[in-house]
């Protein structure tokens, strides 16, 4: 409700012809403008996405561990004894 009452006062100084107040209208709507289109992007990237996402792909693969082997190491494992 504070800002909705401070964008209609600024609103009602720019149509008092306040160049300030009018710059200020520009620089809001120039933000307001970029992140609805921000918005847009990225409801256009994510779409496709969620459609595409099998739920189960990772469950189809199979465990690397199924085998009842440890993975492949990196560095062989040292005697505990040094």
């Amino acid at each position: 409700m504070t800002v909705a009452a401070i964008a209609a006062l600024v609103l009602r100084a720019a149509n008092a012809d306040s160049a300030i107040a009018r710059a200020a209208i520009y620089a809001l709507a120039t933000l307001a403008a970029t992140f609805g289109l921000f918005a847009v992007l990225f409801v256009i990237a994510w779409f496709p996405a969620v459609i595409g996402r099998d739920p189960w792909e990772d469950v189809n693969r199979g465990s690397p561990f199924a085998a009842q082997q440890l993975p492949p190491q990196v560095l062989p494992p040292r005697d505990s004894n040094q």
